[in-house]
């Protein structure tokens, strides 16, 4: 870690010095001693500098200076603390091993760096040699979409891509074209090292020819933009079912393709045009009426026609929040909703009709035996 970044604190021999201090001192003496840290462990002399590192007025300062200044040395460059500048050399030599020894692994493991950017090196292979995307895409159809180092497929990889590797790395003056990279998964990608083997042809050994051919295949199928269509034919404007159209193509000297053109506009001109379905509305149409089906199923549940007249006025003037589309649906629904019950001519036959003469019997029969019983 950067030596201007981190500052190792020891709370047990900060307590120990610092026990007799009040709470503006302990806060003062603080704040100097991250300043000191970020100054290499020195201060300046001025009191105006010093109290405003310690955010404090010049009399606040003043006050607590007595108590704080004695943890510093005075030196010709300013106050110098001895615990932090020990501590920031010994910082700045770690960091500076730290450095080296990463320095160190990188040589031995990529070669001595030259000193460009990776964007530099890029663009040096790119001047060398460069590839196309349907090129890259081809590579990976033909390799079987797999690494080819060691093994695992796309559908291994759980949505990860195949990277592209430099067979021969750009920092060793490898070229960016399709002959200098291969498919690798990430984990081989950034386990390679300085190594300069081409595992392509360990899967085909003939992939030069076979992404040869899968891009001239490419270039020959034409896109459907590219697809020339044939030429119209001259139809009557006025086309009768009776005309016989397949004879008169064919001496005409029609192609198939124009031939199945014109049947299909003719059949266009000869089928009846879809009625459009209405376009939803939060207000009923004022074309609109309800279909027979709809008034006979309302007639059919008890709904008298003068009472269905006065709410499909009612239906009408009304909005609703949202649009609307099958206003015979609506309309059924609205009834059914609004209309009172009374209103309904229901014709419901007698709940004991068939049995209605057996209970009068039934009554006339224990009517009489009571009657004989009295007597």
């Amino acid at each position: 870690m950067k030596a201007d970044t981190w500052m190792p604190f020891y709370v047990s021999d900060y307590l120990k010095d610092t026990m007799d201090l009040t709470c503006m001192e302990h806060g003062a003496y603080m704040l100097l001693l991250m300043a000191a840290w970020t100054r290499g462990g020195i201060l300046p002399k001025r009191a105006g500098a010093l109290a405003s590192i310690t955010k404090l007025s010049l009399a606040e300062w003043s006050s607590v200076s007595d108590a704080v200044l004695p943890f510093f040395t005075e030196t010709e460059d300013g106050y110098r603390h001895k615990r932090v500048s020990e501590e920031y050399e010994k910082a700045q030599r770690l960091s500076e091993a730290r450095r080296g020894a990463g320095n160190s692994g990188a040589e031995s493991r990529w070669g001595r760096s030259d000193g460009r950017s990776r964007s530099q090196r890029l663009a040096d292979a790119r001047a060398r040699g460069t590839h196309t995307d349907a090129e890259w895409k081809g590579l990976i159809e033909v390799l079987g979409r797999r690494c080819v180092k060691c093994g695992v497929t796309s559908k291994e990889l759980l949505g990860s891509a195949l990277c592209k590797d430099h067979i021969i790395p750009i920092y060793q003056d490898g070229s960016d074209a399709i002959e200098n990279i291969q498919p690798f998964c990430r984990e081989c990608n950034a386990g390679k090292g300085n190594e300069n083997i081409d595992y392509r042809k360990n899967v085909c050994h003939d992939w030069r020819e076979r992404l040869a051919k899968r891009l001239a295949n490419a270039k020959q199928t034409p896109t459907p933009a590219q697809v020339a269509r044939p030429s119209p034919l001259q139809l009557p404007s006025e086309v009768s079912n009776s005309v016989p159209i397949g004879p008169e193509l064919e001496r005409a000297g029609a192609t198939p393709a124009q031939r199945a053109m014109a049947l299909e506009l003719i059949e266009t001109v000869r089928s009846p045009e879809k009625p459009k379905p209405p376009k939803p509305s939060r207000r009923a149409p004022s074309a609109w009426a309800p279909s027979a089906a709809t008034m006979q199923t309302l007639t059919a549940e008890g709904y008298q026609p003068g009472q269905l007249e006065r709410e499909l006025a009612i239906l009408r003037d009304h909005e609703f929040k949202t649009a609307r589309s099958d206003w015979d649906a609506c309309f059924r629904n609205w009834v059914r909703r609004s209309a009172p019950q009374n209103l309904r001519v229901i014709n419901e036959q007698p709940r004991y009709n068939n049995r209605t003469s057996d209970y009068v019997s039934k009554l006339q029969d224990i009517g009489a035996a009571m009657v004989a019983d009295c007597e």
